[in-house]
């Protein structure tokens, strides 16, 4: 693992993590876990997540893409673990 944060194609192995990071970050506005499993699963869907050194999920975003059109669903860090300037990049 690096000391930088790795950007890779999130799974659904990593739906608890984005689950938890989703309910901190939006709240009462968060989509459920059934409809992030349903994103991290469908197609003409694309997800990332941003891991730490050590394994952990700091944060996600979501893109939808059908033809020559593309929309982003969502964006988020953990509030906790976020760093200075990891979400201006």
């Amino acid at each position: 693992m690096s000391a930088v944060p790795l950007l890779r194609a999130a799974t659904v192995d990593d739906l608890d993590a984005i689950w938890t990071i989703e309910a901190a970050v939006f709240g009462a506005e968060a989509w459920s876990r059934e409809m992030l499993r349903e994103e991290l699963t469908a197609d003409h869907r694309a997800y990332l997540a941003l891991e730490g050194e050590d394994g952990a999920v700091l944060g996600y975003a979501g893109l939808l893409s059908v033809g020559t059109e593309g929309d982003i669903q969502t964006i988020a860090l953990a509030p906790r673990r976020a760093a200075p300037a990891w979400g201006e990049r």
